[in-house]
């Protein structure tokens, strides 16, 4: 996994906003909405980060730029994307294993640059990511994304919905449609 282009739906603060994300995790991603009050682009890079709206461009804050870029890395295709890459050294530590009714999850947890700390436990059946916990960055408060509906997309089993227990971003992401690997030029 080298590049990646996928349409997505946000559910953000109440709204269902359209949009487009492409790049390459975890060094450049350019995400592109359509925002109620009109389109809104963002590009973050590993060393800076801006948004373009209604005409005008604005850096983002250092702290805001890592957690949008956060939260793309912190799915299963950003997970893929970073651990593929091999760009960047990070940790891993097997979990006990969790019991939820019936069903069983193993879990590992991961620590790189890009990712922070996370733990993600998999489902023992399906082998399917199922849940990533995370602390968001600024507190010490730790919060779930839940995978489900898994589907096929570009030879990958991805979530075709992943669910923030976190209030200060995205409520889910839905994955519409992805190609992976695509040439993506001066897009």
């Amino acid at each position: 996994v080298k590049t990646v282009r996928a349409d997505v739906m946000l559910t953000y603060k109440g709204f269902r906003l359209r949009g487009c994300l492409r790049g390459r995790l975890p060094e450049n991603v350019r995400v592109d909405v359509a925002g109620p009050f009109g389109p809104v682009s963002q590009v973050m890079t590993r060393e800076a980060a801006w948004k373009a709206s209604g005409g005008s461009v604005q850096e983002l804050k250092p702290i805001e730029a890592r957690k949008n870029l956060r939260t793309l890395t912190q799915s299963d295709l950003g997970l893929l994307c970073v651990l593929a890459s091999a760009q960047e050294g990070y940790q891993l530590q097997a979990l006990d294993p969790i019991r939820e009714g019936e069903r069983e999850f193993n879990g590992v947890e991961i620590e790189a640059q890009s990712l922070g700390r996370v733990k993600i436990w998999i489902d023992a059946q399906t082998k399917l990511i199922a849940k990533l916990r995370y602390v968001a960055d600024g507190t010490q408060k730790e919060y779930d994304k839940i995978f489900s509906d898994h589907a096929s997309f570009g030879g990958m089993t991805l979530a075709r919905t992943i669910t923030d227990k976190d209030p200060a971003g995205p409520n889910a992401i839905e994955l519409h449609a992805v190609q992976v690997n695509p040439e993506l030029g001066a897009e």
